[in-house]
């Protein structure tokens, strides 16, 4: 089964403010107890002060193109076999739209039936964390590399944490 997680934390912005950071990823897994858990073993070393504030089942067809492409896109795509009409659902990884369309028809060539692309549409999605592909769990921790490398560490709201650099003294 494939769920939703939702994340929230507090990081300190330049100004020496506290921002509050979104984050929401997939994973791949059986249960909700088992999403969290997962949420908690794959953050650590980059969040330690953060909140899980929604997991929620989500359908997808497919989800493919792991180690590629910048963003997750949600493909909808009509499948016309006869008179059956269907519409999938796919999660792409991809730098732009017109990359997750062609991701998405490359990947869809060989189905039976008539396919049409009908949307393609930017999601908040960070990473997909899959327990048992390794390929998408190097594509995870790569993303989360990323975000780390872009300053989205959680800091203490205790304050325990809090960098205030080796600024020396005012001498009066």
């Amino acid at each position: 089964m494939l769920f939703q997680s939702r994340i929230q934390y507090k990081v300190l912005d330049k100004e020496r403010k506290w921002k509050t950071i979104v984050e929401q990823f997939l994973h791949d897994s059986f249960t909700f107890t088992e999403v969290e858990a997962q949420i908690y073993k794959v953050t650590e070393g980059r969040l330690t002060d953060f909140s899980v504030k929604a997991i929620a089942i989500v359908n997808y067809d497919d989800v493919y193109s792991a180690g590629t492409g910048n963003h997750f896109y949600k493909v909808s795509i009509l499948e016309v076999i006869g008179e059956e009409k269907r519409t999938l659902t796919h999660l792409v990884t991809a730098d732009d739209v017109t990359d997750a369309e062609n991701r998405a028809e490359a990947f869809t060539r060989n189905f039976g039936g008539d396919l049409t692309i009908q949307s393609v549409q930017k999601t908040n999605i960070l990473g997909f964390w899959h327990p048992n592909a390794e390929l998408w769990q190097s594509d995870f921790r790569n993303r989360m590399d990323d975000l780390k490398d872009a300053g989205h560490v959680s800091g203490d709201i205790n304050q325990t944490t809090i960098d205030f650099g080796s600024k020396k003294p005012v001498a009066a």
